[in-house]
């Protein structure tokens, strides 16, 4: 901290104004006092002159106050300022350690850049709402995301497993085209859930809840035999209300099933209303091309898709 320095001293000071003050003050009572043979209207005028001199040193004496308060202010302002200064100093390097610090994570943030890529492809593919068009054009496709819930119906098999991280991210990107739903779940395509807890019920939806559940899956060791038939089933039975706009998102990269009409008879039945006559939930579906897939999926699940209001997308 800079240390104040000394206001140079005025030798027109407050000290000098007062003597001269009193010094005219007393000249002005021996002239009241003095027996001067002078008349009454000579004495009047000089004091009258007394009066106007007394009252411009008044005068002048607030004027060098209010400069003196002045100067203490300027003194002061100074020395405050040299310390803000020197804060300022001090934030700007620590500001300038910080820009180092992420100028070093964005030049490892380029090396994402690739996949970074593909997750906003498939966003822009996957980020039609059902307000954005009144007909859906099937040979543009898109996924509206006006769902009040949502399941997720995810291959576990070993061939998945090879690209978990792939699926991982495409999983965030598809729950983050919604906003905010009423509930959510997580299932591999055997039908069995992520959190067993919530078997039957509701995820939730809260940031912490999709945090938990993504990071579970990361880790999520179950098996499956690449059949989404059974998941997309058990999604059907235990959440498809009548009354409730619910989405199925399928993640798979084989059809390890038998009879393509039969699957498809079965998930037809399920996501049927007999009362209004439409289908209950849109059920998508997201390919995953691994070294061990096969066309079975993608012939499957285009058929599902197109016949339950669904979009079909290849990744």
């Amino acid at each position: 901290m800079m240390k104040k320095r000394r206001s140079d001293s005025d030798v027109f000071g407050l000290s000098f104004l007062d003597i001269i003050s009193c010094g005219f003050g007393a000249v002005v009572l021996l002239v009241l006092i003095s027996d001067f043979a002078v008349n009454e209207e000579a004495m009047e005028t000089k004091y009258d002159e007394l009066s106007v001199q007394i009252s411009k040193l008044a005068n002048l004496k607030s004027d060098l106050m209010s400069i003196s308060e002045g100067q203490k202010k300027k003194s002061s302002g100074v020395a405050d300022t040299s310390e803000v200064n020197e804060m300022l100093a001090e934030r700007l390097s620590s500001k300038e350690t910080i820009l180092e610090n992420q100028l070093s994570e964005l030049a490892s943030m380029q090396v994402m850049l690739d996949s970074l890529v593909d997750d906003i492809a498939t966003k822009k593919r996957a980020s039609i709402r059902s307000t954005t068009a009144k007909r859906r054009v099937e040979e543009v496709g898109g996924i509206p995301v006006d769902s009040e819930y949502v399941v997720f119906i995810v291959d576990t098999s070993g061939s998945m497993k090879d690209i978990w991280n792939k699926v991982t991210r495409h999983i965030e990107n598809i729950i983050n085209i919604h906003p905010t739903v009423k509930g959510f779940q997580i299932l591999n395509d055997n039908g069995e859930y992520l959190i067993t807890a919530y078997k039957g019920k509701w995820i939730t939806d809260t940031k912490k809840m999709r945090k938990n559940s993504i990071d579970l899956f990361k880790i999520w060791t179950a098996m499956s035999n690449s059949s989404p038939v059974e998941g997309i089933k058990e999604a059907l039975k235990t959440y498809g209300k009548a009354n409730q706009k619910l989405s199925i998102y399928v993640f798979g990269d084989d059809f390890s099933g038998g009879n393509f009409d039969q699957a498809l008879n079965e998930i037809n039945a399920l996501n049927f209303n007999k009362i209004t006559k439409s289908k209950i939930a849109r059920i998508h579906a997201i390919e995953f091309s691994s070294p061990r897939s096969t066309n079975r999926f993608p012939i499957l699940m285009r058929a599902v898709t197109e016949q339950n209001n669904g979009t079909f997308l290849s990744i």
